[in-house]
């Protein structure tokens, strides 16, 4: 039988939080590219959430920021508002225009109270839900993953572009995916204390940083974030275009209720290891 877990110590949550807070930088900006805007706009919304929950939230096992599966949805409804917005239209502001629509669909289904309706859902629905999100981004980005020279969101499209790439792999990308993937493979092996595990993601990212800069790999080819611009956000009044209002709010309904069910399933799953 498992021994009860002891209340958590400030040791434990110092570890946890200079761990999340330092892998947070890679993860939100890969976020930020992972949804076609700014790198330096996944920092920001990374950062104001926590702080903004970290005041008002009550739950323990919420999760706060953006994710992966929101940063695909975000890509295809961006996306497609581009193509049919004025030429010209920055998608940053694109971006804070769907952000406005998603919580206002949440806070219209909060007072409504239709998170009765999502807690209905199974729990092998929500994990089928996640799995099948997880396995699109794994497809999706192994052109990226291996330095191949196509684009795209959607399966089909990333595979079929995959497939007529000029390019189709990159020889120091992959050798940096390998040994990256084979680290964080090997951290997770019972023999490797539990510690080690935990900040195997940490040490992936600073000896992948340095070997970035001692073998000069941005000049071999492999992609890199590159030096990011001042983070200088100005607060301003959103563009008042009900056309383009109207294009984003399908697709802000639509993860507006991506947010919910992530939500649902991943706090039920931190809940139950609790």
């Amino acid at each position: 039988m498992q021994a009860p877990l002891g209340p958590p110590s400030w040791r434990d949550d110092a570890l946890a939080a200079a761990t999340i807070t330092l892998l947070l930088i890679p993860q939100s900006l890969a976020y930020a590219l992972l949804a076609g805007v700014p790198p330096e706009l996944g920092l920001a919304a990374s950062v104001l959430p926590a702080l903004a929950y970290a005041l008002v939230g009550t739950s323990p096992v919420s999760v706060m920021g953006p994710g992966a599966v929101l940063s695909l949805m975000t890509a295809q409804g961006l996306q497609h508002a581009l193509s049919v917005a004025p030429p010209g239209t920055p998608v940053a502001l694109l971006a804070g225009m769907l952000a406005i629509e998603i919580g206002l669909v949440l806070a219209a289904g909060a007072l409504l109270r239709f998170d009765a309706l999502v807690a209905l859902l199974s729990v092998p629905v929500l994990h089928g839900f996640m799995t099948g999100a997880s396995l699109t981004i794994v497809i999706t980005q192994l052109p990226v993953l291996m330095g191949s020279t196509t684009g795209g969101n959607g399966l089909m499209s990333v595979l079929a572009g995959w497939l007529e790439a000029p390019r189709l792999w990159h020889g120091p990308t992959l050798a940096f995916a390998a040994l990256a993937g084979l680290t964080l493979w090997l951290a997770r092996r019972p023999a490797v204390p539990r510690a080690c595990s935990r900040v195997a993601p940490l040490l992936v990212m600073g000896l992948a940083v340095l070997a970035s800069s001692l073998t000069d790999a941005a000049g071999q080819g492999v992609r890199t974030v590159g030096t990011l611009p001042p983070l200088s956000i100005q607060p301003s009044w959103p563009v008042a275009d009900l056309r383009l209002w109207r294009l984003l709010l399908p697709s802000a309904g639509l993860i507006a209720l991506l947010v919910a069910v992530e939500h649902l399933a991943v706090a039920g799953s931190l809940a139950a290891r609790r």
